[in-house]
């Protein structure tokens, strides 16, 4: 390998670093796309579903985020979602983790059962999204991280999609918090 001082133009060197960093980037992407793919885990609309307890659920994803307070308020307590528990999870940790990133220290999840129908909203207080961006959150690749692959959220919207349900950014956040999503399965 060429060495900077090898190098007579700085323009050729910051290209050379660009491109490295980006198929750096993107094999990082391909590989962690390969694993979801390898999983086979997303289920289809039609096939029978798994139920998911959600208070355990939260319960077991609470330590992986210390520097948040994570509530809980669900209606009944023992609710439970039809969907299956590990892609449940991926798309609450995917959500905590990018409200921690955006510097939120509390999140609030609650459920409400209505009408055989469950509402899942995931509040916190951390940077709220700009709603200049707000309409290109779930698209493929879309990213406000420098080291962000844009393949997040996205992937949350095609586990709830496939799961018979819908997720979406609130306009109107819950009260004392910036953003919200709610999930409705």
């Amino acid at each position: 390998t060429k060495r900077r001082d090898d190098f007579n133009n700085q323009t050729s060197y910051d290209a050379i670093v660009t491109i490295n960093d980006t198929a750096a980037e993107l094999i990082r992407f391909v590989q962690k796309y390969r694993e979801i793919l390898k999983e086979n885990k997303i289920q289809t609309v039609g096939q029978p579903k798994a139920t998911t307890a959600i208070a355990p659920l939260v319960n077991a994803i609470a330590p992986l985020f210390p520097q948040v307070s994570i509530n809980t308020f669900l209606e009944p307590e023992n609710i439970n979602m039809n969907i299956d528990a590990d892609l449940l999870r991926h798309v609450i940790v995917n959500i905590i983790k990018n409200a921690a990133e955006a510097k939120a220290t509390i999140i609030k999840i609650s459920a409400l059962e209505n009408n055989n129908h469950i509402t899942l909203k995931i509040s916190n207080n951390g940077e709220q999204i700009p709603a200049t961006i707000a309409a290109d959150i779930f698209t493929p690749f879309f990213t406000t991280k420098q080291t962000g692959t844009g393949i997040g959220l996205s992937l949350c919207r095609q586990i709830i999609v496939n799961s018979g349900g819908t997720i979406r950014l609130l306009d109107k956040s819950e009260h004392n918090f910036t953003t919200t999503f709610e999930v409705k399965i």
